[in-house]
């Protein structure tokens, strides 16, 4: 098969904004990442952060590579625009014991 010359043009692919079918990505984050074979982990992910009271955590394992934070990553913003933004908190130096910082409540602006 002999060699051509490309275009810069021809380089490029062009598509027309209006033919994506959504003004801008924020409306895609529910399908952007299939959990595919990780069913149990998804409903896990989604129980998990389902729970209000403090003190929950997620603790994710996998092989690298296997998409596992941006899995998670994704579900945490599904979640998150769910929810009322929460309050600044504010939190002071102990001078006592540094590594446990005094929490004095909300913050005001």
């Amino acid at each position: 098969m002999p060699i051509s010359t490309l275009t810069p043009a021809e380089l490029r692919l062009t598509v027309d904004p209006d033919a994506l079918g959504f003004a801008d990505t924020s409306s895609l984050l529910e399908f952007a990442l299939p959990w595919i074979g990780q069913e149990r982990a998804e409903k896990a992910a989604r129980f998990g952060l389902g729970m209000d009271p403090p003190g929950y955590n997620l603790f994710v394992l996998g092989e690298v590579g296997s998409g596992r934070s941006s899995l998670l990553k994704q579900a945490m913003q599904v979640a998150a625009a769910k929810r009322a933004t929460p309050p600044d908190l504010c939190y002071l130096h102990n001078f006592d014991t540094p590594e446990r910082p005094q929490l004095k409540g909300s913050c005001s602006h």
